[in-house]
């Protein structure tokens, strides 16, 4: 009859009562988004966004990892709580076949929710993450020379030398078909990281006032970045799909310095993307 049985409120009680031990992220998702659609489902944060038995889970997840004195076994087990933040939350849309799909490029909460076992699907996040790290290993033993990860912004690498670059392959934010930073909010916030880097986004978004000038601007700095690193007479390879800042892409590759290929025509891949 849609009533909760006593049952059921008792269990719902027992949880707040038990979240109450915990400090859930705070993250205020802004009214209105390209990509995100929150408010028109009533979710205005982040602890909205999830049931209060799955909101415990993470918290209690989150917190273990945090007593963990190894700091890279840390970050390891926080990386795996992004690949489960989203799956576990209203975002997570029941399918005819059963199987929870989250709707991508966005923050997008579904009217009929997949509820998940929290911890089910931590621990094959886990085993991937896991055998990641093993091919890593196997990649960098073979490798003669060091392996450098590095999360600088690509409008200043400057921690990287002049010259220094044999090959570059990009794949840059395509105008406004991809909101990174809408969509990198929800694990960012689980991560306890700056949520607020939407200014410098390379992104057309004019709900939020970034035109097509500002993307000009940013993917310029990013390029004379590229060009600065590369080797004299090496390539970059760039991928790009978006016909509104095509011209703009193709300008700021010449002005920087880029020359272009002798292809005559355009390469092709095929993709399952819709």
């Amino acid at each position: 009859d849609g009533n909760a049985s006593d049952y059921e409120r008792n269990i719902q009680s027992r949880i707040a009562t038990e979240l109450m031990k915990y400090k859930p992220p705070q993250h205020t998702f802004p009214s209105s988004g390209r990509t995100q659609v929150l408010a028109v489902r009533g979710i205005t944060d982040l602890q909205k966004l999830y049931t209060s038995r799955n909101l415990l889970a993470l918290c209690r997840y989150r917190d273990e990892c945090l007593q963990v004195a190894d700091e890279s076994l840390q970050r390891a087990l926080l990386f795996v709580l992004t690949a489960c933040c989203l799956k576990a939350s209203r975002m997570m849309g029941l399918n005819s076949d059963g199987i929870g799909r989250i709707q991508k490029n966005g923050l997008i909460a579904q009217l009929i929710v997949k509820d998940v076992n929290v911890f089910d699907f931590l621990e094959i996040a886990q085993r991937g993450l896991a055998e990641g790290y093993a091919e890593i290993r196997a990649c960098r033993d073979r490798c003669s020379q060091p392996l450098l990860v590095s999360a600088q912004s690509a409008c200043d690498m400057s921690a990287i030398p002049d010259n220094s670059v044999d090959y570059i392959f990009t794949d840059p934010p395509y105008g406004s078909r991809v909101q990174f930073w809408e969509s990198n909010q929800v694990w960012e916030a689980w991560l306890g990281l700056n949520t607020h880097w939407q200014d410098q986004e390379v992104i057309v978004n004019r709900i939020r006032g970034l035109d097509e000038g500002h993307w000009r601007q940013l993917f310029h700095k990013s390029m004379a970045q590229c060009y600065r690193l590369l080797k004299p007479g090496r390539w970059i390879t760039l991928t790009y799909n978006d016909r509104e800042t095509w011209p703009i892409l193709q300008d700021v590759m010449i002005d920087c310095g880029f020359i272009p290929d002798g292809s005559t025509a355009a390469v092709a891949m095929e993709t399952a993307a819709k």
